[in-house]
């Protein structure tokens, strides 16, 4: 058990511990009904009777903690042992918060502040993840605790009459099939390394993961049919697939279907295009919807008529740097990079002070240093701009990046940001 004082004082050797002590348990093997009631009173809903085993397999209890104030329960926070991409490496250790919740009852009482700070003083401590990732519930939790918007996803909705692509079928396309779900999970997961080498943020996926990717319970389904699969493959490979369901729907004009994509991948453009325009062109469906569109994906240049599109941007990943160092030297720069920066993060002060980061293509390093810094920055800044989807330029024109060199903001810049624009496919 770890005690700790966030906001409502400390508890010393041979002391009564005060009812309003916020005390941080590890969760064991007989835990799940506490912290699925939590979970239930935290984010308002309830978890239904059956369909529950995946998030419990998937949970890493050995890595779940549970706050309590008196005795009783406050709130609770997890951890995955991500491996995911990041600019220059297919993979690289990342820990994926989720499950935080605080009960209503015990808010403004240092709850959530006591879960983050032995999240994250833990990670330290015991060197594992360089980098915390997660997506929040509320956006506006996180940054005090030095998580930055790190990449953002289009939510998509596409009247089906307006669906057309510009570029016509080619001769030698391929041709997606419908596929086996359970006897093709090699394929998809050796698409989604393909796509990690592109693309920074996408975690890789485990079996039980893959099981969480096609979790198909019915009660959930909300009147849409169960998951379809289609692959792209030929002699050279998988090349590409895309995971959906599609919901019946008759008005007097006749079919106004809607085809809901769960994920969609591919290799190469000629495998994307492909098979959007199966999920396109499926007849029935009056539109096609998606939820986790990467922000610079081809199909906003291959539309007809991007115009139609309903779409909306949204934050995805967050990002927090927990060792500036290491997580600097985990990824490499699209150019040539020799910077000082001074950072501020007083959330994990072993992080503050001046760093001297170098580095190119091939790879970098960071180490600390006396020397005048040409960019001040914060932790939240920093995480932002680690997958190289926030422009640090951008920030640096909203205020929150001081410039001590003339020129060091645009050179940075340019070499944090990444080719393609960081995605996961799934929240978790």
């Amino acid at each position: 058990m770890i005690s700790t004082g966030a906001d409502v004082g400390t508890v010393l050797m041979g002391e009564r511990r005060s009812a309003n002590t916020v005390e941080v348990h590890p969760a064991d093997s007989d835990s799940w009904p506490r912290l699925q009631r939590i979970d239930e009173l935290a984010f308002g809903f309830t978890w239904p009777e059956t369909g529950g085993d995946i998030h419990r397999d998937v949970l890493e209890l050995d890595r779940t903690l549970i706050a309590t104030i008196g005795g009783h329960d406050a709130g609770i926070a997890s951890t995955y042992s991500l491996e995911m991409s990041v600019p220059g490496a297919p993979r690289q250790p990342v820990a994926g918060l989720t499950w935080v919740g605080v009960l209503p009852t015990h808010r403004r009482r240092g709850v959530l502040t006591a879960l983050m700070r032995h999240h994250l003083n833990e990670l330290h401590d015991q060197t594992r993840e360089p980098v915390a990732a997660l997506f929040a519930s509320e956006p506006s939790i996180y940054g005090r605790f030095g998580y930055g918007p790190a990449s953002q996803r289009l939510s998509i909705r596409i009247p089906r009459e307006f669906a057309r692509l510009t570029t016509p079928p080619e001769q030698d396309d391929p041709r997606p099939e419908f596929a086996d779900a359970d006897q093709v999970r090699p394929q998809l997961a050796l698409v989604a390394d393909a796509v990690a080498m592109q693309r920074p943020g996408l975690p890789a996926r485990s079996p039980i993961w893959w099981d969480r990717t096609f979790d198909d319970q019915p009660g959930d389904r909300e009147g849409f049919s169960a998951l379809r699969t289609l692959l792209v493959a030929d002699e050279s490979g998988p090349r590409g697939y895309a995971i959906y369901s599609t919901k019946e729907s008759w008005g007097p004009g006749g079919s106004k279907g809607e085809l809901g994509i769960r994920e969609i991948a591919a290799t190469d453009p000629a495998a994307h295009r492909a098979l959007w325009r199966v999920l396109l062109d499926t007849d029935l469906m009056g539109e096609v919807v998606y939820g986790m569109l990467p922000i610079d994906d081809p199909l906003l240049h291959q539309l007809v008529d991007p115009r139609r599109i309903q779409a909306t941007v949204g934050d995805a990943l967050f990002a927090r740097l927990v060792d500036v160092d290491r997580a600097l030297t985990s990824r490499t720069y699209a150019s040539a990079i020799d910077v000082v920066l001074d950072l501020d993060d007083p959330f994990c002060p072993w992080n503050t002070g001046r760093w001297h980061l170098s580095g190119d293509s091939t790879g970098a390093t960071c180490a600390p240093t006396t020397q005048a810094p040409d960019l001040a920055l914060d932790a939240r800044v920093a995480g932002a701009v680690y997958l190289g989807g926030t422009s640090l330029r951008g920030l640096a024109d909203a205020g929150l990046v001081t410039e001590h060199r003339l020129g060091a903001v645009d050179a940075t810049s340019r070499a944090l940001l990444s080719a393609r624009a960081p995605w996961c496919p799934f929240v978790f």
